[in-house]
């Protein structure tokens, strides 16, 4: 990219942002109602997103054996926190945190004594994403290679190829 694309790019991109935050505010100016199509969606619309944001979340989850309980319980704790404390942060700040402590203390049992310490199990099951999976292993491996000849050579950041 030159750098003329790369100013148009950022120039657009902050035109957008800035249309997208103050187009509403042009569209309906302080005093005068808007139209009750449009608070309607006010009033429907947090819910719908929030439900979609569940959806999406549970979209991957495999609901067998014991998979899929940590998600069901993270769930769990978000809506009594809610319920109890009705503080949006606290809810899904508590529920992450108790659902992250679940997949990686209690369904993440530690690895057989033939592998490594702290290296997953395995790419697809292992109670992270893939690619966060494949950081820690190269990173961990990295991190523990002998460098070659004494060289000083770190694992991050990651060099590439010249292409």
């Amino acid at each position: 990219m030159t750098i003329l694309q790369q100013v148009l790019t950022v120039a657009a991109v902050v035109l957008g942002t800035m249309t997208t935050r103050f187009l509403p505010f042009l569209l309906f100016p302080e005093g005068k109602q808007p139209p009750a199509f449009i608070r309607y969606l006010g009033t429907v619309l947090p819910s719908a997103v929030i439900g979609l944001l569940v959806v999406f979340c549970l979209k991957d989850a495999v609901f067998t054996s014991w998979h899929g309980l940590p998600e069901l319980l993270g769930i769990l704790v978000v809506a009594l926190l809610h319920r109890w404390k009705k503080n949006i942060l606290l809810s899904i700040a508590g529920g992450t945190i108790f659902y992250m402590v679940l997949v990686q203390m209690v369904f993440d049992p530690p690895p057989p004594p033939n592998m490594p310490h702290g290296l997953p199990r395995s790419f697809e099951n292992c109670g992270r994403p893939c690619g966060v999976s494949f950081f820690i292993v190269y990173f961990e491996r990295a991190s523990r290679a002998p460098s070659p000849a004494g060289k000083d050579e770190s694992p991050w950041p990651p060099r590439f190829p010249d292409g």
